[in-house]
């Protein structure tokens, strides 16, 4: 494996900026259509209201795996991992 140019900075990456950019574009799309981004500030009741959304949106397991890299499809995921990850950080725990 090559070590990193001492120049580089993977968070600072061009690609990984782009990306994050059509994320949160995404997310805020998502979530005006969704009702409103206040609806998910990364909480545990944020999670119940994201749980009733996809399962009102998608009946049927094989519709969300048919749109599972549209913007739709791909925000309540992502919305996940922080929701866990500030709940641990939080103390939060089930």
């Amino acid at each position: 494996m090559l070590a990193p140019r001492e120049s580089y900075d993977s968070p600072l990456h061009p690609d990984l900026l782009v990306w994050l950019t059509e994320r949160q574009a995404d997310f805020a799309r998502w979530g005006h259509e969704a009702g409103g981004v206040t609806r998910f500030d990364l909480s545990d009741a944020s999670l119940d209201v994201l749980e009733d959304l996809v399962g009102a949106t998608y009946t049927e397991m094989e519709e969300i795996t048919q749109q599972r890299r549209t913007p739709f499809a791909l925000a309540p995921a992502e919305h996940v991992a922080p929701t866990a990850r500030r709940g641990r950080r939080d103390g939060q725990s089930d």
